[in-house]
């Protein structure tokens, strides 16, 4: 019962999971742009530090799950070399 308050209380406040389906982001596959994914239904691409990232190359695991970070779909990556990986966070 606590962890199930807990959860509507996270869900709520806009801070919780991720999103299985966002837009139309489960047509993007293999290396995209930023723009492409924000175009999906994406609202934001940023480092786990919180650097936002604007242009460039995402190489997607598989479709990008963005977390549930204050309101917003953010797409998390990290650099590896010239583009960036999706991680999942959340």
């Amino acid at each position: 019962m606590i962890g199930a308050l807990a959860g509507i209380g996270l869900a709520a406040s806009g801070n919780d999971g991720r999103f299985v389906v966002k837009g139309a982001t489960r047509s993007l596959r293999g290396t995209q742009t930023v723009a492409a994914i924000l175009a999906s239904g994406v609202d934001q691409v940023m480092t786990r530090d919180g650097t936002a990232i604007d242009e460039g190359l995402v190489a997607l695991k598989k479709f990008p799950k963005p977390a549930f970070i204050v309101g917003k779909a953010v797409l998390f990556v990290e650099p590896d070399g010239d583009i960036y990986r999706d991680i999942v966070v959340g």
